[in-house]
């Protein structure tokens, strides 16, 4: 079998563990890695048995592999995904897919324009409990969805985001916990209930000292008239997310792991 090589490009936190996947699949081979610091990237380098690089740009150009992980601050993703698909590869970024709207969208065209495979890393959309639940909407079980609820509680200390100087900043980050946690819930809770129409968000910084926001609550519109609420922050005991989708037929929740569908 041709394994498909795969350079990972920011390998000082979630790249990291990206690196060790990469290692323990039958159908990928972890090339080269990339840090902009040079301690990071050459200790990785030496543990992974790789050739490491601080410029993304010359990773990217070595010929070294076919696709790249980007697990870069959320601000990088879209300058280096576009630098990789104009040069041949294809991209995993990290999520969220970018900060603004407008650079995920040249992300996407990039990807289109060079006919590269693009994915963002939502992982969460693969496991047996979503297939079967999504399986259950698409059976039209739950019949016209009246009702949908959303609760997403985590926690983080003051020392988690004093870890780094981009973090909780709008110049480092672009966003608080909208961006940060809640994106793969957020993701789960769009693909099982549908986007809505409009909503009415109200957010704050509650606990921390930060920048940005560590609490969000939203009122949700959909296109047939249903009503939707949503809610997420970093001021709480983490707990299990807890989800609820209401039809005209049935209702279906779903809390941490376990699924209800009430009929």
């Amino acid at each position: 079998m041709e394994k498909v090589r795969i350079g990972v490009i920011g390998v000082g936190g979630m790249g990291y563990a990206h690196c060790k996947s990469v290692k323990m699949l039958e159908e990928t081979e972890l090339t080269c890695v990339c840090d902009n610091e040079e301690e990071v990237a050459k200790q990785r380098g030496e543990e992974f048995e790789v050739k490491y690089f601080t410029d993304y740009k010359e990773l990217i150009k070595s010929g070294l592999c076919d696709g790249v992980i980007v697990a870069t601050p959320h601000w990088f993703h879209p300058e280096i995904s576009i630098f990789a698909f104009e040069n041949g590869l294809h991209v995993l970024s990290e999520k969220p897919i970018a900060v603004r709207v407008s650079d995920a969208d040249k992300m996407i065209e990039a990807a289109k324009k060079n006919n590269k495979t693009f994915a963002v890393m939502y992982q969460r959309r693969t496991t047996p409990l979503v297939k079967k639940v999504l399986q259950i909407i698409k059976e039209g079980r739950l019949g016209d969805i009246q009702r949908t609820l959303c609760v997403d509680p985590w926690y983080r200390s003051q020392a988690y985001y004093e870890s780094g100087v981009w973090r909780a900043t709008w110049i480092g980050e672009g966003g608080g916990v909208t961006i940060n946690q809640a994106p793969h819930t957020i993701d789960l809770f769009t693909l099982l209930a549908g986007l809505p129409k409009k909503i009415e968000a109200k957010t704050r910084t509650k606990l921390h000292k930060i920048e940005v926001e560590d609490e969000v609550s939203a009122f949700l519109e959909y296109e047939n008239g249903a009503w939707g609420y949503y809610y997420t922050s970093t001021c709480e005991p983490v707990g299990p997310f807890h989800l609820e989708i209401t039809g005209d037929k049935a209702k279906l929740v779903i809390r941490g792991k376990d699924v209800v569908l009430y009929n």
